[in-house]
């Protein structure tokens, strides 16, 4: 979003939001940014893969911020792709062995269990070999996946989509958006599922 804003492309702090929200999840990262009146870049205050005391010294040097941000749950792949076409979005994941382990390529999705992770869908691709994909960015350094990003499969029959990744979206916005109807197109249907529901300070 900040990106849309400036056109400049930012890498902003996880461990911010770790160590200074109240909860550890993904409403409690959004509520420390818009508490803090936003949030610094990963230079200023480094990963270091540890919950510790917020230090509101580095918190406090702003690099981006939000006006608020919106929650849909138990959506679908189609809508998911329709959030990331307009930026990255937060998502809750089953943290399985195989999305631990993950090195590289299009991780073959599993049936969603236990959302017990948070990662960001960035994007979405098709290789020749392997088929469709999510891109999506991890909070535990450059060291996993590819550069602390993975593939995973995209357009799979689970409910809630591949390792959960549609059960809960989470995206911030820079300005109240009017209220969205979050539809169903992966049968053709148009029928009313459930509305974004919307905070702001």
């Amino acid at each position: 979003m900040h990106q849309i804003r400036t056109g400049e492309l930012v890498d902003l702090s996880v461990q911010q939001v770790v160590d200074c929200s109240a909860r550890p999840n993904m409403r409690g990262a959004f509520k420390c940014v818009l508490k803090n009146g936003g949030i610094a870049t990963a230079s200023t205050y480094p990963y270091v893969g540890n919950r510790g005391e917020c230090d509101t010294r580095r918190a406090a040097r702003i690099a981006a911020s939000i006006d608020g941000y919106s929650v849909v749950m138990w959506s679908d792949e189609s809508a998911l792709m329709r959030k990331v076409a307009n930026g990255p979005v937060a998502c809750g994941i089953s943290c399985t062995p195989e999305f631990d382990a993950y090195a590289g390529g299009v991780l073959k999705a599993s049936a969603p269990n236990t959302l017990d992770h948070a990662v960001l869908v960035v994007g979405y691709g098709t290789d020749r070999d392997e088929g469709d994909y999510w891109i999506i960015k991890n909070s535990w350094g450059t060291g996993w996946g590819e550069n602390g990003y993975a593939r995973i499969q995209r357009g799979v029959p689970f409910v809630g989509g591949p390792f959960g990744l549609a059960q809960l979206i989470m995206f911030p916005y820079l300005r109240r958006p009017s209220s969205e109807t979050v539809c169903s197109t992966s049968t053709g249907s148009s029928k009313k599922r459930k509305r974004d529901t919307k905070f702001k300070e």
